[in-house]
């Protein structure tokens, strides 16, 4: 017999921590930040995490978010 895996988590993040990470994510594209496509090639897999966290500093993104 297969049991059903719940589809709902079993944790709900706090209000507070959903309306910050939603108003960092506004900033970083407001910045120009582009997604990360997936892209296999190492040196521009690198060249886009340096601008993320050249963005990431400039909103002030607090450490363990």
């Amino acid at each position: 017999m297969i049991e059903a895996i719940p589809s709902t988590p079993t944790t709900i993040a706090p209000i507070t921590l959903v309306v910050t990470l939603v108003c960092i994510v506004k900033n970083m594209r407001e910045l120009g930040c582009e997604p990360f496509l997936g892209e296999p090639n190492a040196v521009i897999t690198g060249r886009w995490l340096h601008i993320i966290e050249d963005i990431l500093d400039q909103v002030h993104v607090t450490k363990g978010l």
